[in-house]
């Protein structure tokens, strides 16, 4: 089965058939570890509830692939709609997934202007080098290992 990471008292992969089907195998399985089974924008348990966002919502131009995607709970990801992430969720998108969001032309240029983005880079490599080696979440959680 792999290693499983506890997180205080709660295994949260002995947990994983609390959320629907769809999202216990593949690249879903792989940002639910990544995600140490919470919602990517309040950090509380996910449930049955689980929704996948594309953190670049397609109507602003972001991609359909999981490299673009976080799981989140219904209500968290309705209460975002349509709206673009503000600078500090885009660090922590990078901290989870190892990479900054895509769109389909490529980058991110065309949805957050350059100062923004040498911004976020800043905040990135701050967190990330004051964490030596292996970045953690906002929680503090590692993601060494996790891939």
């Amino acid at each position: 089965m792999g290693v499983t990471h506890e997180i205080g008292k709660w295994n949260y992969m002995d947990h994983i058939e609390l959320i629907p089907k769809k999202f216990r195998t593949g690249a879903a399985r792989r940002r639910f570890k990544r995600q140490f089974g919470t919602c990517f924008i309040c950090e509380n348990p996910l449930d049955m509830t689980t929704n996948r966002d594309h953190f670049i919502p397609r109507a602003q131009g972001g991609h359909g692939a999981w490299k673009n995607c976080v799981l989140t709970h219904e209500r968290c990801n309705n209460m975002k709609g349509n709206t673009i992430p503000t600078i500090p969720y885009l660090v922590k998108f990078k901290m989870v997934t190892g990479r900054w969001p895509i769109t389909w032309a490529g980058g991110l240029e065309d949805i957050y202007s350059k100062k923004e983005l040498e911004l976020a880079e800043k905040i990135y490599d701050k967190i990330h080098n004051a964490n030596g080696d292996g970045a953690t979440n906002i929680r503090g959680r590692s993601y060494e290992g996790l891939e």
